[in-house]
């Protein structure tokens, strides 16, 4: 398993035994490798949904906010759901979740 996800044998006893998780850009393998996608989100809101895009991608916080041109800040208060985003970044969005056959916005 290690060998195939690229990571050391340690790394998959220390996720085994809850003693540190895999990183983000991980997850696209890890999701591919179990066939499932193994994380407990609810992708009723937009947040959550932008949540799961980037674990799917394997973006961390700082890569997609970077690629979206906003501040690390502002993309964590759009996970949170305290605020949405402004109508051009919706559009991004909502080409970026089509493409990736998540549900509409």
């Amino acid at each position: 398993m290690a060998r195939i996800l690229k990571v050391t044998e340690e790394a998959i006893v220390y996720w085994e035994y809850n003693r540190g998780k895999p990183k983000v850009h991980n997850y696209p393998k890890i999701i591919e490798v179990l066939s499932i996608f193994p994380f407990d989100i609810d992708t009723s809101t937009l947040g959550s949904k932008i949540i799961s895009y980037r674990y799917t991608k394997g973006l961390s916080r700082k890569k997609f906010s970077k690629m979206l041109g906003v501040d690390e800040s502002t993309l964590k208060t759009w996970e949170d759901n305290k605020y949405i985003p402004v109508v051009h970044i919706m559009q991004i969005l909502k080409v970026l979740f089509k493409e990736s056959d998540m549900t509409d916005l």
